[in-house]
């Protein structure tokens, strides 16, 4: 008997689920942030732009520029999904595409910053989100993927 047919129908299927994915994680990437560029968000980042990354994540400085954003800062993680204070139940109401985007969120923000550390970012984040150990080994592979790419 010829599996072919059977192969390349779940081909198929892998294929057309895959960019399902791809493409909402794209929309995701392109529409990203967008609440910060209008009010409430937009006022409080202009006050704060001085100071990013200014200061290492989780710093005492780092901490009391977050609480001066205070309700633009509540707007932002209200209207977008990439962030566990989203979720009532944090990092367990995510999906998949929203884990991928807080990851490559984090990832982005640690680069923008001379302070930045990802894998310290990584363990506060797992702390702070009570991130269980098989996701912040598979954020220290991604890690590890990203710095050899």
């Amino acid at each position: 008997m010829d599996s072919t047919e059977s192969i390349e129908s779940h081909r198929k299927l892998v294929k057309a689920l895959a960019n399902i994915f791809i493409c909402k994680l794209a929309r995701d990437a392109i529409d990203h942030d967008m609440s910060k560029l209008s009010s409430p968000e937009k006022e409080q980042y202009d006050k704060m732009i001085g100071e990013k990354g200014k200061h290492p994540y989780d710093s005492p400085e780092y901490n009391e520029n977050i609480a001066v954003l205070g309700k633009a800062l509540d707007h932002h993680y209200k209207h977008n999904s990439h962030h566990p204070e989203h979720f009532k139940d944090g990092i367990s109401g995510m999906t998949l595409i929203d884990l991928v985007m807080m990851y490559i969120d984090w990832k982005a923000s640690m680069l923008e910053n001379p302070k930045g550390d990802m894998c310290r970012s990584i363990h506060l984040g797992a702390e702070r989100f009570s991130m269980d150990s098989q996701l912040v080994a598979i954020f220290e592979n991604t890690t590890e993927w990203f710095d050899k790419q």
